[in-house]
């Protein structure tokens, strides 16, 4: 909302206020007085938004947009972010005394990544939940699919994943199961990387060389359905060349 409106829904106004203003409205921190208020994201808020919302916080006292009267109001407010707080007040984008004011009970929610036995669980919930909305019978995720979710780094947390198992789900046959191949590209290409680095990892030069080789050439074959000259071509070899070490790694056509 913009920041005139923001104090307008906040605090409310009186009629006459500004333009538009025809009656008389009640603010969310008056309609929310005996219980909760939730803020989501309050990093973002102006620094005169900030101000006003200290003195709320500070004194329990509300005063309409074009009102001389203020009214006293019980409410309990919880706020959420995203961002470090310290470091936009340190960047001077957030109040020091609004942080302290606000930093009475502080919960630190891990991300996905820091609860990764979490995941099956949540995708489990995901799968159900889309199943119904959708009208669609899908038996599980097979456990290829899940070892990808579990490993992925989830940037965009738990919102992520449910996007991740709504698409999967759209994608998947009826009466089938969540295959790897039913994931985003994202997640299949992570997987594909951390695979590569373990692999570098864990072997010795030589065998690190040919599983690298093997799994391009695999790569390659998929991605130009099994078209040998155009493979090669990608791999930068000849045809006969890609054909000899298919071969030498026994892979078939």
């Amino acid at each position: 909302l913009p920041e005139t409106l923001l104090e307008s829904e906040l605090f409310g106004h009186v009629k006459g206020s500004f333009t538009g203003a025809i009656h008389d409205k009640k603010g969310l921190f008056e309609v929310a007085d005996g219980g909760s208020f939730f803020l989501d994201e309050i990093g973002d808020i102006s620094l005169s938004t900030q101000a006003k919302l200290l003195r709320f916080l500070q004194e329990g006292e509300i005063k309409k947009v074009g009102s001389t009267k203020t009214e006293t109001v019980d409410v309990r407010v919880i706020c959420a972010t995203n961002v470090s707080l310290k470091e936009k007040v340190e960047k001077g984008e957030f109040r020091l005394d609004l942080y302290y004011r606000l930093n009475v009970i502080k919960i630190d929610v891990p991300s996905l990544r820091q609860r990764r036995s979490d995941i099956p669980l949540l995708g489990i919930h995901f799968l159900d939940k889309y199943c119904k909305k959708i009208n669609k019978k899908v038996n599980g995720i097979t456990d290829e699919a899940m070892k990808y979710l579990m490993n992925y780094n989830w940037p965009g947390n738990i919102r992520q994943l449910e996007n991740e198992v709504e698409r999967a789900v759209t994608l998947a046959d009826n009466e089938s199961f969540i295959k790897s191949s039913d994931l985003s590209e994202d997640i299949f290409k992570y997987q594909e990387h951390t695979e590569t680095i373990s692999l570098l990892e864990n072997t010795d030069m030589k065998d690190a060389v040919e599983k690298l080789e093997v799994q391009m050439i695999i790569n390659a074959l998929e991605e130009t359905g099994g078209n040998q000259t155009q493979a090669a071509k990608k791999l930068g070899l000849s045809r006969q060349g890609l054909i000899k070490k298919m071969q030498r790694y026994k892979i078939e056509k």
